[in-house]
């Protein structure tokens, strides 16, 4: 190699080769060649540290346990609502007053307000026993129905169920929307790494 350097340098008649060569062969004439040193940034350091926590602390029984209780404590959260509602019906006092808080907190002026509500409910209940049946799904080992339901719950509740209860309970739903979220990044990485 140094030879054809050599060379090109004696025999070449372009200026621009000639001292491309040379700087050539001086670097290739070291015996020893430092390189700097391998400094990744802090972004890829702090992947690399949560890769490690992730298969050391989060294997598959704990990540699968911590899923289960997750999406029951939102199935229990977002049943309570329309349980307490549906148990009201019985009961007229209760009824009218889950109503009349509604009135004087201006949230329902019509009957279509008054719907608005009950679709909320009804929406509540439905993901909340969707959520049961996904965490029954993955108690029972058929991960990847549990997986797939909760998935699709959970972006139905965070795309369309929290809006409506964002209108009735603008500050109560941004803690359980946070919880939803995480527990969706939760499935998300699970169906990633395991299935």
């Amino acid at each position: 190699m140094l030879e054809r350097l050599k060379d090109v340098r004696l025999n070449s008649n372009d200026a621009s080769l000639v001292e491309l060569s040379c700087q050539l062969e001086q670097f290739l004439s070291f015996k020893e060649i430092h390189l700097a040193p391998n400094n990744p940034p802090i972004l890829d350091k702090l992947r690399a540290r949560w890769l490690h926590i992730e298969n050391t602390f989060f294997i598959r029984s704990r990540y699968r346990a911590m899923l289960i209780g997750g999406q029951l404590a939102l199935a229990v959260w977002a049943l309570v609502a329309p349980i307490q509602v549906f148990l009201s019906v019985r009961d007229t006092q209760d009824l009218t007053r889950i109503i009349n808080n509604l009135l004087t907190q201006g949230l329902v002026h019509n009957p279509s307000g008054l719907t608005f509500f009950q679709v909320r409910i009804g929406i509540e209940g439905v993901i909340g026993l969707v959520l049961l049946v996904a965490a029954i799904f993955l108690l029972a080992g058929k991960e990847k129905r549990g997986i797939s339901l909760s998935y699709a719950t959970l972006l139905v509740a965070l795309t369309v169920a929290n809006l409506i209860v964002f209108y009735f309970d603008q500050f109560s739903t941004i803690f359980t929307a946070s919880m939803q979220f995480l527990i969706l990044i939760g499935v998300i990485r699970y169906r990633q790494r395991f299935l």
